[in-house]
Order: structure tokens, then sequence, then C-alpha cells
């Protein structure tokens, strides 16, 4: 079965791969760690 392309273009989108660089603020990836006791490399 063949998607029609319009059909493609309409449907919403979801970003399913998304690296933390640049996706997460240095500080709240600090305060996640230590609130879960993960101990960072610097």
């Amino acid at each position: 079965m063949k998607i029609p392309a319009e059909f493609l273009r309409r449907i919403p989108k979801a970003d399913l791969h998304v690296h933390l660089d640049g996706s997460l603020r240095l500080s709240t990836l600090i305060e996640l760690a230590k609130k879960e006791g993960v101990e960072l490399p610097a």
C-alpha cells in the first residue's frame, strides 16, 4: 500500500531522536544528576 505524499505532509511530526547537547540546559542536567545520584565526569 502506497501512502499518499499529502498525507505524510499533513500528519503531526515527532522528533524521535534528540541529542541532549543543546536540548537541555547544563544547569538542569547537573540538577537532575544530583537528584538521581549520578556522578558526572566533570
